[in-house]
């Protein structure tokens, strides 16, 4: 059977051509390619052996990956070929495209290669293998993939072009690799709903503390207003990147970066910001800075506050991060004599990039000191 390439052009896009597997591409002419790294809760990955009649690499181990056909895309592409390869089911929602990289060949075409990281438990005595592909499969870490290169069974960094970045970024939480890409906002644009909806409430040049700021979207906004800004978070990548933004718009921002645990108040604050942070500590260490929080909020000040709930489970590739989901209901409950200016408790779906999409369920407290 005729197996059907959709033709891209030199920048990736989608030509309406589509070439015959087997035949030489044409110059300027590129097909898409996935590398499929699906790795465990333990950070193995799922490794398979070609078959000894499968030319080129006999016998040498790699992770699954293969040519997109015709009307499939990146997602479907990767989730085909391990199903096909392994008979195993990977799941949507537990995959991440680390990157894109372009090898070009000598005839002036090539092909395209998207990374994926999928998040996910495998049971290796229900693989099941495809003949003439594949014989073989383990669960190997980072340190057992270096050994099989080095001793020559393993394919390596002349096939992998991204095992680096790959064994930087796996056992680090998704937002890293949006981080680093300078070119992409890895939660959304601009601030989160709540702080849009109620900055116009704060006094002018209002001093201001965003904890787990990230790349700056709460801060760069309301330094747009005319506030006084500060924030930290522990990911030096998202510090780095909310510098550069802040820098291009030319706001002056006091980022820094700090682990919750080790931040200690200096001064009051007319406003305290912190969204999808203070879930991530153990309990203990987020309720004492909560505290502290109130502590050094100025009177008539704010805290601006939004968490994840145990409502519903914390997804794949957060939940090695996620050591304290908020019981519904415990956040208004540490803002017993402050006024509750608003409270919202619900579900939400958001995505980011890299294909990653994500349901959790949030309370959110706009809080007043009096």
């Amino acid at each position: 059977m005729v197996e059907l390439w959709d033709v891209l052009d030199e920048n990736g896009n989608m030509t309406g051509r589509v070439h015959e597997r087997g035949k030489p591409m044409k110059r300027g002419e590129y097909h898409l390619v996935v590398h499929v790294w699906v790795m465990n809760s333990k950070n193995e990955f799922l490794i398979s052996k070609r078959t000894p009649n499968k030319n080129p690499f006999p016998n040498m181990w790699e992770c699954t990956g293969g040519s997109a056909v015709a009307g499939d895309d990146s997602m479907v592409t990767a989730i085909k070929e391990v199903n096909e390869e392994l008979g195993v089911v990977l799941k949507p929602k537990n995959g991440q495209r680390l990157k894109r990289y372009v090898e070009n060949f000598e005839n002036g075409s090539g092909h395209f290669v998207d990374v994926w990281i999928f998040r996910q438990e495998v049971d290796l005595s229900e693989i099941s293998f495809q003949p003439d592909e594949t014989c073989d499969a383990m669960l190997a870490d980072k340190a057992k993939i270096e050994d099989m290169i080095d001793a020559g069974i393993f394919l390596g960094r002349d096939i992998f072009f991204e095992l680096d970045e790959l064994f930087y970024f796996c056992d680090k939480p998704f937002w890293e690799i949006g981080y680093h890409d300078k070119t992409a906002s890895t939660f959304s644009k601009g601030p989160t709903s709540d702080t849009a909806d109620f900055h116009e409430n704060l006094k002018p040049c209002s001093k201001i503390l965003d904890v787990g700021c990230g790349e700056g979207r709460n801060s760069i906004f309301l330094a747009e207003q005319g506030h006084i800004v500060e924030g930290f978070d522990l990911s030096e990548a998202g510090i780095e990147k909310a510098r550069s933004i802040a820098m291009g718009k030319g706001l002056e921002i006091g980022f820094f970066v700090c682990d919750l645990g080790d931040f200690a108040f200096g001064k009051e604050y007319d406003a305290i910001l912190s969204h999808g942070v203070l879930h991530l500590p153990e309990k203990a260490v987020r309720d004492k800075f909560i505290s502290e929080a109130q502590a050094n909020t100025k009177s008539g000040g704010y805290n601006i506050i939004g968490v994840f709930t145990n409502r519903l489970p914390a997804t794949p590739d957060n939940a090695p991060f996620t050591k304290s989901l908020f019981d519904v209901g415990e956040l208004p409950a540490k803002y017993e004599g402050w006024k509750i200016i608003s409270h919202d408790e619900s579900t939400l779906r958001d995505s980011h990039p890299g294909g990653v999409s994500h349901e959790h369920a949030y309370e959110r407290i706009i809080a007043q000191k009096i």
